[in-house]
């Protein structure tokens, strides 16, 4: 039995898409996923932008609570998508995902409230 599991932690790129229904929602998505090479003496990032999709409750969780920025951890199913394009075969690897948690953004740390110099300790 082949094992068709994936996890991927990134940035979502743009707010989810909503499509389906009220009662059957559907969120279209695409998070980067960065990566490094080296080039030269010198790494550098590459983006790779992975195309997702989530149905039912966890779409409406994510329609509702993620936007553009947002860092999102997917667990889900690689899937082949093929389809043509004016006679051109065109294919791409997205995920089918059962399960995406928004992680909560940290929020900057504050500063120490300044002591009046005439406190009585």
């Amino acid at each position: 039995m082949d094992i068709n599991i994936v996890t991927l932690s990134g940035r979502l790129g743009a707010d989810p898409e909503s499509k389906g229904s009220d009662a059957n929602p559907i969120a279209s998505f695409r998070i980067c996923v960065n990566g490094r090479k080296k080039e030269g003496e010198q790494w550098v990032d590459v983006p790779n932008w992975i195309t997702c999709t989530a149905f039912n409750w966890q779409a409406q969780n994510l329609i509702q609570k993620a936007s553009r920025g947002d860092e999102l951890v997917v667990t889900g199913r690689i899937r082949q998508e093929n389809w043509e394009v004016a006679g051109e075969k065109k294919s791409r690897i997205s995920i089918v995902a059962d399960n995406v948690k928004v992680v909560p953004r940290v929020a900057a740390p504050q500063a120490a409230p300044q002591l009046a110099e005439d406190m009585p300790f």
